[in-house]
Formats: C-alpha cells, structure tokens, sequence
C-alpha cells in the first residue's frame, strides 16, 4: 500500500492523501480465483491516527467485484483496525465478505507494514 498527499479523487470526499496499491492472488487448483487486486482509497491523518477508506477491486475468472473497508491505524505503531462495510459484484466472492457487514466479525485487527514514520510530515515515507 501506498500513501501520498494529494487531493482524493474519490466521490466520498474523504480524505486529505490517496491511498492505492496491486497484488494477486493465485489459487491452489482452481484457476478461476486466481486474481488481480487494485486498491484506491483515501486517508486523513490526525495526530498519530491515519483514517482509511479503500475500495478493493478484485478481478478473476468469476467477475469484478468490488469490496469496501474503513479503519484507522497509528501510524507510529501500525497497529488498527479495519472494518468491512459493504461487498458488491460476484456472488461467490461476495458469499465470505457480505453476511459479515454490519456484525462485529466485519472488524479485524489491521497492521499496517513497512511504515518509516521519522518524518511524520512526509506521507511519501509511509507505504
């Protein structure tokens, strides 16, 4: 994940740096899932406390499908939050994400990696 200070380009208006980043997914015999991963989002820093709002877009044999989460870390320590508020797309995809929405199982710990906070003015320094 990446994190830079520029304007969101998102519709939600949140937000003061855009986050974004790429990964795949390879299955272990089904080709179908394997997939490819974009990120977009965007997060307001307070303090310590990094804001995030990210939509997932997942890419496979099945379909696009797009899953949003919300959530917070400090950034000092990488330790949050990370809570999944909706799912939308491919049924299969979907079938593990959605019934989660709006329960406490929807939140899990989240742990941001490889962030170098010893210049907390420059976001280009978190990823």
């Amino acid at each position: 994940m990446v994190v830079t200070e520029e304007p969101t380009p998102l519709p939600c208006g949140f937000g003061t740096h855009i986050i974004s980043g790429t990964g795949t997914l390879t299955g272990q015999t089904n080709p179908s899932i394997d997939s490819v991963y974009t990120y977009i989002g965007a997060g307001t820093l307070d303090g310590n406390d990094m804001g995030f709002f990210v939509d997932q877009q997942v890419i496979n044999g099945l379909g696009e499908t797009h899953i949003i989460t919300q959530g917070s870390f400090d950034i000092t320590t990488g330790l949050g939050t990370s809570t999944v508020t909706s799912c939308t797309g491919e049924v299969l995809v979907c079938a593990g994400v959605a019934p989660l929405i709006g329960k406490p199982a929807a939140t899990v710990d989240y742990i941001a990696l490889n962030l170098d906070a010893s210049d907390p003015d420059n976001p280009r320094k978190r990823s």
